[in-house]
């Protein structure tokens, strides 16, 4: 499955890892320890993969915004999982992707009010075409940023003298 996906969707390759990751630690950390085994059981990867792959990539172009929008979002959805799992489980009743998906069309609906995120227009996500063109306008903003971010702080660089590798994340800390 990896292997098509990564073959098929870089993008959605690196998020689906990524927003796993973050909810999996997200979920570690906030489950009680009596309840830990129900980690290796429950369905909190899934659905902070589909939060974060279907937020950051689909839903939205990639850039800074859209991705700390695709962990808060990731956060959200992990919290929900615990909550319905709380009030589903002892009544037998199945929740799947039901957090993932009322974080995910919450965050589609209120996308609007934020400037930084591009957002993509529903009927673009089925057209290969236009996923690929996504994907290299992602890729250009990707770039535009890392290159943004390189030249503030050689920009940093230059006003305060240079800085050695002790220093990097100090100097990254001022800029943010």
């Amino acid at each position: 499955i990896c292997i098509g996906l990564a073959s098929a969707s870089p993008i959605m390759f690196l998020t689906t890892w990524f927003g796993s990751f973050v909810g999996i630690s997200t979920t570690a950390l906030l489950m009680p320890s009596w309840d830990i085994l129900s980690l290796r059981f429950g369905l909190y990867g899934i659905n902070a993969s589909i939060t974060m792959s279907v937020l950051v990539g689909n839903f939205y172009l990639l850039n800074s915004a859209s991705v700390c929008l695709g962990i808060v979002a990731t956060i959200t959805s992990m919290i929900l999982t615990m909550a319905i799992q709380y009030f589903c489980t002892p009544l037998g009743i199945a929740y799947f992707a039901l957090p993932a998906t009322l974080v995910c069309v919450i965050c589609y609906m209120t996308g609007g009010s934020f400037p930084s995120l591009i957002p993509v227009d529903l009927i673009c996500l089925t057209v290969p075409e236009d996923h690929l063109r996504r994907y290299y306008l992602s890729k250009m903003v990707m770039k535009v940023s890392l290159t943004f971010m390189v030249f503030l702080i050689a920009l940093y660089g230059t006003i305060h003298g240079p800085y050695s590798h002790s220093l990097k994340f100090s100097c990254m800390a001022d800029l943010i």
